[in-house]
Protein backbone atom coordinates (compact mmCIF):
# COMPACT_ATOMS: atom_id res chain seq x y z
CA UNK A 1 0.00 0.00 0.00
CA UNK A 2 1.28 3.45 -0.91
CA UNK A 3 1.28 6.04 1.88
CA UNK A 4 -1.47 8.65 1.46
CA UNK A 5 0.99 11.43 2.30
CA UNK A 6 3.07 13.14 -0.35
CA UNK A 7 6.72 12.05 -0.51
CA UNK A 8 9.38 14.67 0.14
CA UNK A 9 10.75 14.12 -3.40
CA UNK A 10 9.34 12.73 -6.63
CA UNK A 11 12.19 10.45 -7.75
CA UNK A 12 13.23 7.75 -5.26
CA UNK A 13 15.60 5.50 -7.14
CA UNK A 14 18.04 2.60 -7.07
CA UNK A 15 20.76 2.49 -9.72
CA UNK A 16 22.26 -0.97 -10.35
CA UNK A 17 25.43 -1.66 -12.32
CA UNK A 18 24.26 -4.81 -14.10
CA UNK A 19 26.99 -4.34 -16.73
CA UNK A 20 30.10 -5.20 -14.73
CA UNK A 21 28.35 -7.84 -12.63
CA UNK A 22 25.67 -10.21 -13.87
CA UNK A 23 22.67 -10.04 -11.55
CA UNK A 24 20.12 -12.79 -12.08
CA UNK A 25 16.52 -11.90 -12.98
CA UNK A 26 15.45 -13.52 -9.70
CA UNK A 27 17.71 -11.18 -7.72
CA UNK A 28 16.36 -8.17 -9.59
CA UNK A 29 12.77 -9.29 -8.97
CA UNK A 30 13.50 -9.52 -5.26
CA UNK A 31 15.06 -6.06 -5.31
CA UNK A 32 11.97 -4.64 -6.98
CA UNK A 33 9.74 -6.17 -4.31
CA UNK A 34 11.98 -4.70 -1.61
CA UNK A 35 11.83 -1.31 -3.34
CA UNK A 36 8.04 -1.45 -3.31
CA UNK A 37 8.11 -2.08 0.45
CA UNK A 38 10.27 1.01 0.86
CA UNK A 39 8.07 3.13 -1.45
CA UNK A 40 10.89 3.62 -3.94
CA UNK A 41 9.65 4.23 -7.47
CA UNK A 42 12.53 3.88 -9.95
CA UNK A 43 15.04 1.16 -10.85
CA UNK A 44 17.84 2.37 -13.13
CA UNK A 45 19.61 -0.42 -15.03
CA UNK A 46 23.18 0.45 -16.05
CA UNK A 47 23.72 -2.29 -18.63
CA UNK A 48 26.74 -1.04 -20.61
CA UNK A 49 30.25 -0.55 -19.25
CA UNK A 50 33.93 -0.95 -20.04
CA UNK A 51 33.80 -4.45 -18.57
CA UNK A 52 30.50 -5.70 -19.88
CA UNK A 53 27.36 -5.20 -21.96
CA UNK A 54 24.52 -7.25 -20.53
CA UNK A 55 21.30 -6.65 -22.44
CA UNK A 56 20.35 -8.75 -25.46
CA UNK A 57 21.00 -6.82 -28.66
CA UNK A 58 19.77 -7.80 -32.12
CA UNK A 59 21.33 -4.90 -34.00
CA UNK A 60 24.82 -5.49 -32.56
CA UNK A 61 25.02 -8.95 -30.96
CA UNK A 62 28.83 -8.82 -31.18
CA UNK A 63 29.02 -6.36 -28.27
CA UNK A 64 27.03 -8.45 -25.77
CA UNK A 65 28.76 -10.26 -22.87
CA UNK A 66 28.46 -14.00 -22.33
CA UNK A 67 26.00 -13.58 -19.46
CA UNK A 68 23.23 -11.09 -20.15
CA UNK A 69 19.62 -10.18 -19.54
CA UNK A 70 17.40 -11.35 -22.37
CA UNK A 71 14.64 -9.18 -23.77
CA UNK A 72 12.07 -11.66 -22.44
CA UNK A 73 13.61 -11.42 -18.97
CA UNK A 74 13.63 -7.63 -19.22
CA UNK A 75 9.94 -7.66 -20.20
CA UNK A 76 9.12 -9.70 -17.10
CA UNK A 77 11.15 -7.30 -14.97
CA UNK A 78 9.46 -4.23 -16.45
CA UNK A 79 6.05 -5.85 -16.01
CA UNK A 80 6.63 -6.69 -12.35
CA UNK A 81 8.01 -3.23 -11.65
CA UNK A 82 5.11 -1.53 -13.40
CA UNK A 83 2.59 -3.51 -11.37
CA UNK A 84 4.23 -2.15 -8.23
CA UNK A 85 4.44 1.45 -9.40
CA UNK A 86 8.15 1.34 -10.24
CA UNK A 87 9.71 2.78 -13.41
CA UNK A 88 12.58 0.84 -15.01
CA UNK A 89 15.01 3.34 -16.52
CA UNK A 90 17.77 2.37 -18.99
CA UNK A 91 21.27 3.74 -18.48
CA UNK A 92 23.35 3.51 -21.65
CA UNK A 93 26.55 5.47 -21.06
CA UNK A 94 27.96 7.47 -24.00
CA UNK A 95 30.47 8.46 -25.23
CA UNK A 96 32.69 7.03 -22.48
CA UNK A 97 32.59 3.72 -20.57
CA UNK A 98 32.33 1.90 -23.91
CA UNK A 99 35.36 -0.42 -23.89
CA UNK A 100 33.25 -3.60 -24.07
CA UNK A 101 31.57 -2.49 -27.29
CA UNK A 102 34.83 -1.11 -28.67
CA UNK A 103 36.61 -4.44 -28.27
CA UNK A 104 34.37 -5.64 -31.11
CA UNK A 105 34.96 -2.42 -33.07
CA UNK A 106 38.44 -1.11 -32.23
CA UNK A 107 38.36 1.28 -35.20
CA UNK A 108 35.51 3.12 -33.49
CA UNK A 109 37.67 4.09 -30.49
CA UNK A 110 38.63 7.72 -29.98
CA UNK A 111 42.33 6.73 -29.92
CA UNK A 112 44.57 3.70 -29.40
CA UNK A 113 45.56 4.74 -25.86
CA UNK A 114 44.18 3.22 -22.67
CA UNK A 115 42.05 6.34 -22.29
CA UNK A 116 40.89 6.43 -25.89
CA UNK A 117 39.89 2.76 -26.06
CA UNK A 118 37.05 3.53 -23.62
CA UNK A 119 35.63 6.43 -25.64
CA UNK A 120 33.52 6.34 -28.79
CA UNK A 121 34.94 8.37 -31.67
CA UNK A 122 31.73 10.29 -32.22
CA UNK A 123 33.42 12.27 -35.00
CA UNK A 124 32.68 9.25 -37.22
CA UNK A 125 29.16 9.06 -38.75
CA UNK A 126 29.09 5.27 -38.34
CA UNK A 127 29.74 5.62 -34.61
CA UNK A 128 26.96 8.15 -34.18
CA UNK A 129 24.70 5.81 -36.16
CA UNK A 130 25.69 2.91 -33.85
CA UNK A 131 24.47 4.81 -30.78
CA UNK A 132 21.22 5.72 -32.50
CA UNK A 133 20.69 2.09 -33.52
CA UNK A 134 21.03 1.00 -29.89
CA UNK A 135 18.59 3.68 -28.78
CA UNK A 136 16.11 2.74 -31.50
CA UNK A 137 16.24 -0.92 -30.51
CA UNK A 138 15.99 -0.40 -26.77
CA UNK A 139 13.57 2.54 -26.51
CA UNK A 140 10.44 0.41 -27.10
CA UNK A 141 11.52 -2.08 -24.41
CA UNK A 142 11.33 0.54 -21.65
CA UNK A 143 7.92 2.23 -21.21
CA UNK A 144 9.54 4.88 -19.01
CA UNK A 145 10.01 8.32 -20.55
CA UNK A 146 13.29 8.60 -18.57
CA UNK A 147 16.67 7.62 -20.03
CA UNK A 148 20.17 8.08 -18.60
CA UNK A 149 22.68 8.81 -21.36
CA UNK A 150 25.72 8.86 -19.05
CA UNK A 151 28.36 11.32 -20.15
CA UNK A 152 30.59 10.84 -17.11
CA UNK A 153 34.35 10.30 -16.76
CA UNK A 154 34.97 10.70 -20.47
CA UNK A 155 38.34 12.43 -20.55
CA UNK A 156 41.10 11.95 -17.98
CA UNK A 157 41.60 15.03 -15.81
CA UNK A 158 44.95 16.76 -15.35
CA UNK A 159 46.50 14.92 -18.32
CA UNK A 160 47.26 17.93 -20.48
CA UNK A 161 45.42 19.45 -23.43
CA UNK A 162 42.60 17.19 -24.52
CA UNK A 163 42.81 18.70 -28.03
CA UNK A 164 46.27 17.19 -28.43
CA UNK A 165 45.13 13.78 -27.22
CA UNK A 166 42.05 13.67 -29.45
CA UNK A 167 42.56 15.72 -32.64
CA UNK A 168 39.69 13.83 -34.29
CA UNK A 169 37.24 14.96 -31.62
CA UNK A 170 38.65 18.46 -31.83
CA UNK A 171 37.94 18.37 -35.56
CA UNK A 172 34.34 17.36 -34.80
CA UNK A 173 34.01 20.34 -32.44
CA UNK A 174 35.38 22.76 -35.01
CA UNK A 175 33.09 21.36 -37.69
CA UNK A 176 29.90 21.20 -35.62
CA UNK A 177 30.33 24.13 -33.24
CA UNK A 178 32.61 26.52 -35.11
CA UNK A 179 35.99 28.21 -35.03
CA UNK A 180 37.64 28.24 -31.63
CA UNK A 181 35.58 25.34 -30.30
CA UNK A 182 37.24 22.96 -27.86
CA UNK A 183 36.89 19.20 -27.49
CA UNK A 184 34.61 19.83 -24.50
CA UNK A 185 32.40 22.06 -26.64
CA UNK A 186 32.10 19.22 -29.13
CA UNK A 187 31.42 16.72 -26.37
CA UNK A 188 28.47 18.74 -25.05
CA UNK A 189 27.23 19.26 -28.61
CA UNK A 190 27.29 15.48 -29.06
CA UNK A 191 25.37 14.92 -25.81
CA UNK A 192 22.76 17.39 -27.04
CA UNK A 193 22.43 15.44 -30.29
CA UNK A 194 21.91 12.19 -28.35
CA UNK A 195 19.31 13.88 -26.15
CA UNK A 196 17.52 15.16 -29.25
CA UNK A 197 17.40 11.66 -30.74
CA UNK A 198 16.08 10.26 -27.47
CA UNK A 199 13.28 12.81 -27.46
CA UNK A 200 12.30 11.64 -30.94
CA UNK A 201 11.91 8.17 -29.43
CA UNK A 202 9.65 9.39 -26.64
CA UNK A 203 12.32 9.75 -23.95
CA UNK A 204 11.44 13.22 -22.73
CA UNK A 205 13.15 12.92 -19.34
CA UNK A 206 16.77 12.49 -20.44
CA UNK A 207 19.48 12.70 -17.78
CA UNK A 208 23.28 12.94 -17.68
CA UNK A 209 25.97 12.75 -14.99
CA UNK A 210 27.30 16.07 -13.72
CA UNK A 211 31.08 15.67 -13.58
CA UNK A 212 32.05 16.57 -17.18
CA UNK A 213 29.50 19.35 -17.68
CA UNK A 214 30.27 23.06 -17.66
CA UNK A 215 34.00 22.56 -17.29
CA UNK A 216 36.12 25.74 -17.35
CA UNK A 217 36.38 27.19 -20.85
CA UNK A 218 33.41 25.25 -22.26
CA UNK A 219 31.11 27.56 -24.23
CA UNK A 220 28.43 25.09 -25.35
CA UNK A 221 25.71 24.46 -22.77
CA UNK A 222 23.69 21.32 -22.27
CA UNK A 223 20.02 21.39 -23.25
CA UNK A 224 18.29 22.66 -20.07
CA UNK A 225 15.62 19.97 -20.50
CA UNK A 226 18.27 17.36 -19.62
CA UNK A 227 18.15 16.47 -15.93
CA UNK A 228 21.48 16.29 -14.13
CA UNK A 229 22.39 13.25 -12.04
CA UNK A 230 24.68 14.94 -9.53
CA UNK A 231 26.99 12.38 -7.95
CA UNK A 232 30.27 14.10 -7.07
CA UNK A 233 32.46 17.18 -7.08
CA UNK A 234 35.82 15.63 -6.28
CA UNK A 235 37.66 17.90 -8.75
CA UNK A 236 37.58 21.68 -9.08
CA UNK A 237 36.69 21.41 -12.78
CA UNK A 238 33.34 19.84 -11.88
CA UNK A 239 30.35 22.19 -11.79
CA UNK A 240 28.85 23.52 -8.62
CA UNK A 241 25.24 22.89 -7.76
CA UNK A 242 24.59 26.60 -8.25
CA UNK A 243 25.98 26.46 -11.80
CA UNK A 244 23.73 23.54 -12.72
CA UNK A 245 20.65 25.28 -11.33
CA UNK A 246 21.56 28.54 -13.08
CA UNK A 247 21.52 26.67 -16.40
CA UNK A 248 17.94 25.55 -15.80
CA UNK A 249 18.49 21.86 -15.11
CA UNK A 250 16.58 19.73 -12.66
CA UNK A 251 18.58 17.58 -10.27
CA UNK A 252 18.68 14.02 -8.99
CA UNK A 253 20.92 13.56 -5.96
CA UNK A 254 23.28 10.55 -6.21
CA UNK A 255 25.52 11.86 -3.40
CA UNK A 256 28.62 9.66 -3.51
CA UNK A 257 29.46 10.45 0.11
CA UNK A 258 26.36 8.57 1.25
CA UNK A 259 24.91 6.41 -1.54
CA UNK A 260 27.78 4.77 -3.42
CA UNK A 261 27.75 1.07 -2.59
CA UNK A 262 30.79 -0.08 -4.58
CA UNK A 263 32.27 -3.54 -4.94
CA UNK A 264 35.94 -2.63 -5.06
CA UNK A 265 39.33 -3.55 -3.67
CA UNK A 266 40.68 -2.39 -0.34
CA UNK A 267 42.47 0.93 -0.51
CA UNK A 268 40.41 2.26 -3.39
CA UNK A 269 37.72 4.93 -3.20
CA UNK A 270 34.36 3.79 -1.85
CA UNK A 271 35.73 0.59 -0.29
CA UNK A 272 33.83 1.47 2.89
CA UNK A 273 30.13 0.89 2.33
CA UNK A 274 27.41 3.47 3.07
CA UNK A 275 26.30 3.89 6.66
CA UNK A 276 22.57 3.76 7.38
CA UNK A 277 23.08 5.84 10.51
CA UNK A 278 24.98 8.56 8.62
CA UNK A 279 22.32 8.65 5.90
CA UNK A 280 19.49 8.90 8.42
CA UNK A 281 21.16 11.43 10.72
CA UNK A 282 23.11 13.61 8.27
CA UNK A 283 21.54 13.40 4.83
CA UNK A 284 18.43 15.04 3.43
CA UNK A 285 17.32 15.28 -0.22
CA UNK A 286 18.90 18.73 -0.58
CA UNK A 287 22.34 17.70 0.73
CA UNK A 288 24.76 17.30 -2.20
CA UNK A 289 28.51 16.52 -2.17
CA UNK A 290 30.93 19.42 -1.69
CA UNK A 291 34.16 20.29 -3.50
CA UNK A 292 36.93 17.72 -2.93
CA UNK A 293 34.56 15.81 -0.64
CA UNK A 294 34.72 18.58 1.97
CA UNK A 295 31.48 19.81 3.46
CA UNK A 296 28.31 19.79 1.40
CA UNK A 297 26.33 21.87 -1.06
CA UNK A 298 22.86 22.32 0.38
CA UNK A 299 19.58 23.49 -1.11
CA UNK A 300 16.10 23.33 0.47
CA UNK A 301 14.45 19.93 0.26
CA UNK A 302 11.53 21.57 -1.53
CA UNK A 303 13.69 23.42 -4.07
CA UNK A 304 11.86 23.45 -7.43
CA UNK A 305 14.93 22.08 -9.25
CA UNK A 306 15.22 19.03 -6.96
CA UNK A 307 13.58 15.95 -8.45
CA UNK A 308 14.82 13.37 -5.99
CA UNK A 309 17.62 11.04 -5.04
CA UNK A 310 19.15 7.68 -5.90
CA UNK A 311 21.14 4.97 -4.21
CA UNK A 312 23.81 3.50 -6.50
CA UNK A 313 25.28 -0.01 -6.61
CA UNK A 314 28.53 -0.18 -8.61
CA UNK A 315 30.51 -3.34 -9.32
CA UNK A 316 34.10 -2.33 -10.09
CA UNK A 317 35.27 -5.68 -8.64
CA UNK A 318 32.23 -7.85 -9.44
CA UNK A 319 33.44 -10.95 -7.61
CA UNK A 320 33.93 -9.06 -4.37
CA UNK A 321 30.45 -9.93 -3.13
CA UNK A 322 27.74 -12.42 -4.05
CA UNK A 323 24.22 -11.33 -4.92
CA UNK A 324 23.16 -12.34 -1.42
CA UNK A 325 25.91 -10.25 0.17
CA UNK A 326 24.95 -7.21 -1.88
CA UNK A 327 21.30 -7.60 -0.87
CA UNK A 328 22.25 -7.84 2.79
CA UNK A 329 24.72 -4.96 2.55
CA UNK A 330 22.30 -2.49 1.01
CA UNK A 331 19.28 -3.44 3.12
CA UNK A 332 19.54 -0.89 5.93
CA UNK A 333 21.32 1.96 4.05
CA UNK A 334 18.71 1.75 1.28
CA UNK A 335 15.93 1.86 3.86
CA UNK A 336 17.51 4.95 5.45
CA UNK A 337 17.65 6.74 2.11
CA UNK A 338 14.06 5.77 1.38
CA UNK A 339 12.95 7.04 4.77
CA UNK A 340 14.52 10.44 4.22
CA UNK A 341 13.21 10.66 0.65
CA UNK A 342 9.74 10.07 2.00
CA UNK A 343 9.90 12.00 5.28
CA UNK A 344 12.86 14.36 5.37
CA UNK A 345 11.70 16.10 8.55
CA UNK A 346 11.13 13.17 10.89
CA UNK A 347 12.73 13.79 14.30
CA UNK A 348 12.60 10.16 15.43
CA UNK A 349 16.08 9.14 16.65
CA UNK A 350 18.10 6.70 14.58
CA UNK A 351 17.90 3.97 17.22
CA UNK A 352 14.11 4.07 17.15
CA UNK A 353 13.95 4.15 13.35
CA UNK A 354 16.54 1.37 12.97
CA UNK A 355 14.68 -0.93 15.35
CA UNK A 356 11.57 -0.57 13.24
CA UNK A 357 13.45 -0.81 9.91
CA UNK A 358 15.38 -3.91 10.96
CA UNK A 359 12.21 -5.79 11.83
CA UNK A 360 10.49 -4.86 8.57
Amino acid sequence: MQDSRAAAVEVRSVHVDVARKYFSPEWLHTLIQRMAQLKLNELQLHFSENEGFRLECASHPEIVSEEYLSKAELAELVGLAGSLGIDVVPALDVPGHMAQALRAHPDWAASGTVEGRKILDYSKPEVRAFVEELIDEYAPLFPSTAWHMGGDEVFALDEGAVEERFPNLHGYALSEVGAGATVMDGYVHYLNSVAAHLKLRGKTRVRAWNDALYTPGTAVTLDPDVDVAYWTRWHESMPSLERIIEQGHRLINYNDAYFYYVLTTEGRAYFEHPSAEAIYDEWRPGVFPGLNKVGAQIIPDDHPALLGASFAIWCDDPGRETEEQVAAGIRLPLAAMAARCWDADSTAPYSEWAASATSA
